[in-house]
């Protein structure tokens, strides 16, 4: 799932640690640039905001894909292709 975040993530390697501390196993992935953090694993949304919590951040939940892609009334980004 990705979540946006409302502010520069200053410190990514506190936020990873907190995410892994509820899935130590999850694939996370922080795009700074775009306010953007992709989580996958075991996690759900009440974790990963807690998470995000810990570490001073305010994140909401996008779903499965980030709206920055969304443009022209597709929400293909192009990747596949």
């Amino acid at each position: 799932m990705y979540f946006n975040v409302d502010q520069t993530v200053s410190d990514p390697l506190a936020l990873l640690g907190a995410l892994r501390a509820h899935d130590a196993f999850a694939q996370i992935e922080i795009d700074a640039a775009a306010g953007t953090v992709r989580v996958l694993g075991q996690l759900g949304v009440k974790q990963a905001k807690a998470a995000f919590a810990q570490v001073g951040l305010d994140a909401q939940p996008m779903g499965d894909s980030p709206a920055a892609h969304v443009s022209g009334g597709s929400t293909c980004c192009g990747h596949c292709a």
